[in-house]
Formats: structure tokens, sequence, C-alpha cells
């Protein structure tokens, strides 16, 4: 089930592995050769003595033999692996690498053993026969990872300098980020400063608005009391002096009558006067012929000229 597909998927990434006398029994023995059949696997030594496997676990381990070129010794002594896993083991040990099969106490019939150590020993043969190749492919894999390695290291001091590069651009950029922040940050404290002061005097003009536009509202209906006053005062004014001519035309009827007679008894008055203004005049010049007689003889006694001006 859930453990199998786990084992499936999940190769062996160690090389030697020891689960000697741990009771595995078949359904471990079968989800280790699920691990063994994945790619990648890097188990070298697997050590499965005394673990109670029998046929099905140890048929599955056989036929997971071919597809696990990297194993090399197997142990499996001391379990009732019977004829069935003899044989799988027999049939998959042909395809493999496996250097070394322990299977001591395992039921498994002589054929089988016997069969089993003849192709551990062609594997040995062929291992021993393919050690110079497998030397020489080995110091040329060393090579080519040995230049690989140079090649990564190149890259990595490449990357190291573009690294470094980049961190210094970070550390500018980080320092002009600093920068444009304190300026904004200062920018805006003053369109704050800015708004708060055209706030306050919006607010100041709003209410010097709404004073003046009071003031003015009230000064209207002052001129409107005003006019209106006027008015009526004018409309009083306008009757008063009709009601004047009217008083006008009855007194000029009247007052032509009697200046009329005024006149009748103011001429013969005119009259009297002017001849007592007359008389008067008369008076005036004896009384000044009298004074210059007189002037005249006083003078005439104390022997001076006389000078009359009349």
């Amino acid at each position: 089930g859930h453990y199998r597909g786990a084992a499936a998927s999940a190769p062996l990434r160690v090389t030697k592995l020891d689960l000697s006398a741990n009771r595995l029994a078949d359904r471990a023995a079968v989800e280790l050769a699920h691990a063994l059949s994945a790619e990648a696997s890097s188990l070298q030594v697997l050590n499965l003595n005394e673990n109670g496997i029998g046929n099905e676990g140890g048929a599955a381990l056989g036929r997971a033999l071919p597809s696990s070129p990297g194993l090399r010794r197997l142990g499996l002594k001391s379990n009732p692996l019977g004829g069935g896993a003899g044989e799988a083991l027999a049939a998959g040990l042909e395809g493999s690498s496996v250097l070394a099969l322990s299977l001591e106490n395992s039921a498994v019939p002589y054929s089988c053993v016997e069969a089993a150590e003849r192709l551990v020993l062609a594997n040995r043969k062929r291992w021993e026969e393919g050690r110079p190749q497998r030397s020489e492919s080995r110091r040329r894999a060393l090579e080519t990872t040995s230049e690989e390695l140079n090649r990564v290291r190149a890259q990595l001091a490449w990357e190291r300098a573009e690294l470094t590069a980049t961190e210094a651009q970070l550390e500018e950029a980080a320092a002009q980020l600093y920068s444009l922040r304190g300026e904004i940050h200062s920018r805006e404290e003053e369109d704050e400063a800015r708004l708060a002061a055209c706030q306050e005097s919006t607010r100041q003009a709003e209410l010097s608005a709404r004073e003046e536009a009071e003031k003015l509202a009230k000064d209207r209906k002052m001129w409107h009391e005003t006019l209106n006053m006027k008015e009526a005062s004018l409309l009083m004014a306008e009757k008063a002096a009709a009601r004047a001519r009217d008083r006008m035309k009855r007194a000029n009827c009247s007052t032509k009558v009697e200046v009329r007679s005024v006149v009748a008894e103011v001429e013969p008055l005119r009259e009297a006067v002017l001849l007592a203004s007359a008389a008067l005049e008369s008076a005036n010049e004896a009384a000044c012929e009298a004074e210059a007689r007189l002037t005249q003889e006083a003078l005439g006694e104390q022997g001076v000229s006389p000078i009359c001006d009349r």
C-alpha cells in the first residue's frame, strides 16, 4: 500500500545496510526489493540474515537483482526461503553484479545453491577481467569529474564575483533607496505642513467670507429698511407737500385780498412818509447852514479861515 509506494519512489542512498535479526519477514523484504529496483540506488552491501524471510520475499529480492547494478553482497542465510525463492535468486544472479551471496540454512535446494555459486563465480571473473577497464573508466571519470569540478569552481568564482558586484550594487541601491525614503519623508512632511497651512488659510478665508456675507446680509437688510423708511418718509412728504400746496392755494387766494387792502392802507402812509422825508431834508439843510454860520462867526473872532464841509 502506502509503504510500498514510498519505498518504490525513494531509492536507497546508503552503500551498506545491515538489517540482520530484525524479524522483517516477507512484507519488508518485498518493500526492500522495490527500493533496490529504483533508479539511482547506491546500495552495495545488504545483510538480511535471520529475518524470517520466506518464499515471497526471497523471490522478490531475486527479481530485483538484475535492476540493482550496484549491489555487490547479499546476505540471506538462516531464512526459510524455499525452492521458489532459490530459483528466483539463481535467475536474478545471471544478469546481476553480485559478487557474494550467503544462503546457509535457507532451505534452498542444493541445485539452486550450486547454480547460485556458479553464477557468483562468473560474476567475480567478469569483475576481475573488467578491473582494468573499470580503472581506466574510473580514471577518465575522475579526470572528467576534475575538469567538471574546475569548471564548476571557475563558474563559482565568476558567480561569486558577480554576486560581490551585485551585493555592491544592492548596497548602493539600498543607500539610494534610504536617501530617497528620507527625501520622500521630508517632502511628505513639507506637503503635510503646506496642506495644513492651506487648510487653515482656507478655513480662515471661509470664515472671513462667511462673516463678510453675514455683514453684507445685515447691511442689505439695513439698506432695505432705510430705503423703506425713506420711501415712507418721501410718501409722507409728498402727501404733506400736496396738503401744503392745497393750503398755499387757499392761502394765496386770501393773501391777495389782504395784500390789496394793505396796499390801499399803506399808500396814504407812503405819501405821508415822502412828505415827512422832504421836510426832514429841508430841516437838515437849514441846520447845516445855521451851523456853518455859527462856525464862521466863531473862527472869524479867532482869526482862522473857515472851512465848511457839508
